[in-house]
């Protein structure tokens, strides 16, 4: 089903968003002393951080077409499509412009997940691309 848009590069940004995600969650302290252990904050809290500059930019490198399918890829992964309803996702996705933008994929906080969920759906995984990079 995925035709322009190759897996990896999926997983890639799956990947990159949870990275994003990670720094993007408030530091609550919890259960560290800056005085005991020399804690350093490990979260980005630029606007603009890296990760998500990185995630910006690798959209933004992607072709209309490549776009499109990772929008239906994440209509599928929410539920608003099955993978048998690939065409009308696709058609979802082309009469959705405002959903292939990067700021849509960067506010879903959800987006991560539907693209995971969407993948396992069309039979695919990420599985062996996280182990490459593990």
């Amino acid at each position: 089903m995925l035709v322009e848009l190759n897996p990896s590069k999926v997983c890639f940004l799956i990947v990159k968003i949870r990275e994003f995600d990670i720094q993007a969650e408030e530091n609550e302290g919890g259960g560290s002393n800056a005085t005991d252990d020399g804690f350093a904050a490990v979260y980005n809290e630029e606007a603009d951080g890296s990760v998500q500059k990185e995630v910006a930019q690798f959209i933004r490198a992607m072709d209309i077409d490549e776009k499109r399918e990772l929008v239906a890829l994440s209509l599928v992964g929410r539920g608003e499509f099955t993978a048998d309803e690939w065409t009308e996702a696709m058609a979802a996705a082309a009469s959705r412009p405002e959903l292939r933008s990067v700021k849509a994929f960067l506010e879903n906080p959800e987006i991560s997940d539907e693209l995971e969920d969407g993948l396992d759906q069309l039979g695919l995984s990420c599985d062996d691309f996280d182990e490459d990079r593990l």
